[in-house]
């Protein structure tokens, strides 16, 4: 009997559909499926168990590797920015995405991102909804770059969970002095009750 190579499959994932690339020996087949209708269950009928996938890290990616876990040996997230083959790609096509993410894991060749957990995701939305609501508290950059309110936003709240002074607050939310002047500003135009 001939053995089965082992196939590795490429994703190029977006909000409502994905492009697959799979890759089996000297084999390509390329489908492109809809998130919704059918189509992911159409995808995992496809599955077998030992198959390997490889997902572009969006913002999607999480939920989509959580439904793949079960059905294949192997799911790898990747991370767009240190894939260069990608992220400088002439032919951006998601075809063309899917078969680089498929090939590099079949050499084992493919810079992994790190796998958030769901407690993250939930407050990475959290923040994003905060973020939305105190917006038009914030006024705009005039000269020189704005610090990413984002950071900033999450800066407070750590000051204001661990209870430290603004300059001992980790380098990665900012300038303490801009943390503090946010905090402020949101204090007085949006009063805390």
């Amino acid at each position: 009997t001939m053995k089965k190579t082992r196939r590795h499959i490429g994703i190029d994932l977006h909000q409502n559909s994905f492009t697959v690339c799979i890759l089996q020996g000297d084999e390509e087949k390329i489908h492109t499926f809809p998130l919704q209708l059918g189509g992911l269950e159409r995808f995992i009928e496809m599955l077998r168990s030992d198959d390997e996938i490889a997902v572009e890290a969006t913002g999607n990616s999480r939920w989509f590797r959580e439904r793949m876990l079960e059905h294949v040996s192997r799911v790898v997230l990747v991370a767009p920015g240190r894939f260069n083959v990608i992220r400088s790609s002439v032919n951006k096509t998601d075809w063309n995405d899917a078969r680089a993410i498929a090939f590099f894991p079949s050499k084992d060749m493919l810079p992994p991102a790190r796998v958030k957990s769901q407690l993250h995701g939930e407050l990475m939305g959290l923040i994003g909804t905060r973020e939305e609501e105190l917006e038009p508290f914030f006024s705009k950059s005039r000269g020189k770059p704005r610090v990413d309110d984002r950071r900033v936003l999450s800066g407070i709240a750590h000051v204001q969970q661990v209870g430290c002074r603004w300059q001992d607050a980790p380098a990665v939310y900012g300038p303490h002095k801009t943390l503090y002047s946010r905090w402020n500003l949101v204090l007085i135009v949006a009063p805390v009750a």
